[in-house]
């Protein structure tokens, strides 16, 4: 014997059993329509909710895994959690992190010859012999005379740094600033670090950008030769970028 269709959707309210082919053919074709409409969304409102039932029990277990995860970081009674077992081979290396803590800021020096400073009006002429002032040079070696920026890259040693110095290593300074000179030079050597052309970019994109390449360079030579010889010798644009060119993509892995 033939088994009767059974449809998932059967046990859902409003629902209409099977229709034999030849009582849907005798229906007018609005009933026809409207039948067809009504199975349609009878079976979508009992598939949605049966996703949204299978998406419950999925966040539930979510919930579960979530917890099990969070419970691994605590500890308890009975175990060790990851927080303090992180925390306490830190404390068993936490000076090497010490070692490496610094500031590092930058800024834009405006470095103009007084000359160009009193023609655009930028200087006080108070107290200053009017008759020289009237006299201010405008060119230099047949050009005009231009306003000159540099940028100075400024590094202070943590206060740690300064209590685990030895003494015979006592820093003169815990600051120490380093001059990268005008954004055209500040854009050239980052196009030479990068092998791409920095020429366009914005001026404060530029400062950012020397930023991190010094950060990585001071990073280097203070686990290289230690705190005293980076404060006590001078450091260039040049020998900066000459270093991150040698270093290639190892540079990336001080910062």
């Amino acid at each position: 014997m033939k088994k009767k269709k059974k449809y998932g959707s059967s046990d859902e309210k409003f629902f209409i059993d099977y229709i034999p082919k030849k009582l849907f053919d005798s229906l007018s074709e609005d009933e026809r329509m409207n039948q067809r409409e009504y199975r349609r969304y009878h079976r979508a409102i009992y598939d949605t909710n049966q996703r949204i039932e299978n998406t419950k029990k999925q966040i539930e277990k979510l919930k579960l895994k979530i917890k099990e995860e969070q419970n691994k970081l605590k500890s308890d009674d009975y175990k060790d959690g990851y927080s303090d077992l992180m925390k306490f081979h830190y404390d068993k290396i936490s000076h090497l992190d010490r070692k490496f803590k610094f500031g590092i800021t930058a800024s834009w020096r405006d470095k103009s010859s007084r000359s160009y400073k009193v023609i655009k009006g930028t200087e006080s002429d108070e107290n200053r012999d009017r008759t020289k002032i009237a006299f201010s040079q405008k060119t230099y070696k047949g050009k005009e005379i231009q306003k000159r920026e540099s940028l100075y890259v400024h590094v202070r040693a943590n206060d740690s740094v300064l209590e685990k110095t030895k003494r015979s290593e006592e820093l003169p300074s815990n600051r120490k600033n380093i001059s990268f000179g005008s954004p055209e030079k500040c854009r050239e050597s980052l196009s030479k670090i990068y092998n791409e052309d920095w020429s366009r970019d914005d001026k404060e994109d530029v400062k950012s950008e020397v930023v991190a390449v010094v950060s990585r360079y001071v990073r280097y030579k203070i686990f290289e030769k230690g705190w005293f010889w980076f404060i006590t010798n001078p450091h260039s644009r040049d020998t900066i970028t000459e270093w991150c060119v040698g270093m290639g993509d190892e540079m990336y892995d001080w910062g």
